[in-house]
């Protein structure tokens, strides 16, 4: 079943889910760096649709740095209010 799988870029869902060898993940994830600001947010379901969470922060990001945590609110963001 696991190879049916297995990457193959000649199939239609090329650009979704995919399996590949521990090898293959090295070289595509062992050398690859950090781009961003290192979080990850959601809104929260609400009829305003203005509850904007952190649901992840990247160790060593800048967003970790800056002393966010996950599950925080986010109200403003550059002095505008969110929604």
């Amino acid at each position: 079943m696991l190879t049916s799988l297995l990457y193959r870029p000649d199939r239609f869902d090329r650009n979704f889910s995919f399996i590949t060898t521990p090898q293959v993940d090295q070289q595509f994830f062992g050398a690859g760096q950090f781009v961003g600001f290192g979080f990850g947010s959601k809104f929260a379901d609400s009829p305003m649709n203005t509850d904007l969470r952190l649901t992840q922060i990247i160790p060593g990001s800048p967003a970790e740095s800056a002393g966010l945590a996950r599950g925080q609110q986010i109200l403003t963001i550059n002095g505008r209010t969110i929604g």
